[in-house]
């Protein structure tokens, strides 16, 4: 896709729109044009949704990260758009929004959205690594595991019937030493309530 110019694009009007696109680039931390193009932007052409984006770079809201692997950027909040933001939140009990490995987190939050980056069915919820890093644990939902021995890259809620099922999500893209390994499976072990534990290796 062609690259916009990285000029400073003069003040904009935030829409609604921007507010949730601010909003989802905090939660999961690193997107793609196409993940964005898709939730928000579902009858225009993805290149539509760049131009957008693009605008938004030039203001200082977000800002697009080149990624080693899978080789392309990725969008991520910025300061200005942090700022713009935070008043609509929860009160955190850790300040900020950056990611630390982008890569990692956009493939983490790729594996862990699926189909529900649009699709997310009735009752279904999902929580990610960034609210579990920054959300006190009290204002956690009830459905999340209320421990801080372990922080996987988030959880999801769905319902089989009247049965709600939890499910963490893990991304290894390194191997890690067997005491790590040992260390998640005991967690895991003491978490009934975590009916499924799915793995990105």
């Amino acid at each position: 896709m062609a690259m916009l110019s990285k000029k400073t694009f003069p003040h904009r009007v935030i829409t609604e729109r921007d507010y949730l696109i601010f909003k989802m680039l905090w939660k999961w931390k690193a997107l793609s044009t196409q993940a964005i193009a898709l939730k928000f932007f579902p009858n225009a052409t993805p290149y539509a949704a760049y131009i957008r984006l693009g605008r938004l770079e030039g203001s200082g809201y977000i800002q697009s990260i080149q990624v080693e692997r899978p080789g392309f950027e990725v969008w991520t909040l910025a300061p200005r758009g942090y700022r713009i933001i935070k008043p609509r939140m929860v009160e955190l009990a850790k300040d900020g929004f950056k990611s630390e490995f982008y890569c990692h987190d956009y493939l983490a939050t790729a594996f862990h959205l699926g189909e529900w980056l649009t699709g997310q069915p009735d009752g279904g919820e999902t929580f990610s690594e960034q609210q579990l890093l920054r959300i006190p644990e009290d204002l956690w939902p009830a459905w999340i595991p209320q421990s801080t021995l372990h922080r996987p890259d988030g959880y999801s809620l769905f319902h089989r019937g009247e049965k709600k099922s939890i499910v963490a999500f893990e991304t290894e893209l390194n191997p890690k030493s067997r005491c790590r390994y040992e260390r998640h499976v005991a967690f895991y072990d003491s978490q009934e309530s975590i009916e499924f534990v799915f793995w990105l290796v």
